[in-house]
């Protein structure tokens, strides 16, 4: 999903990236947001109050741990981060 959206975004693409959002939390499934920080200020008011609506509900869900809130950085390292593998040793002892 990305902000700002092409319509109203409270009344139609805004409840569908709502929907997404909540669906994503719901299914433990990831949700990449995308702000447009230059056409939100080139929107003006009216755009910076939907993303502060939504930031508000999605950090609703974050304090009653329906989510987690990362940035793609954060969980590039995460999901990148392989363990130390340790040597394999063999179960099986000499019979003698």
């Amino acid at each position: 999903g990305g902000l700002p959206m092409k319509s109203s975004w409270l009344w139609s693409s805004g409840s569908i990236l709502w929907r997404q959002i909540r669906r994503a939390a719901r299914d433990g499934s990831a949700f990449h947001l995308v702000v447009d920080a230059p056409a939100v200020e080139e929107e003006g008011s009216r755009s910076e109050k939907s993303i502060v609506w939504l930031t508000r509900r999605v950090a609703e869900l974050r304090n009653r741990g329906l989510l987690t809130i990362e940035t793609l950085s954060n969980a590039a390292a995460r999901l990148s981060d392989v363990p130390i593998a340790s040597p394999q040793r063999s179960i099986l002892r000499h019979a003698g």
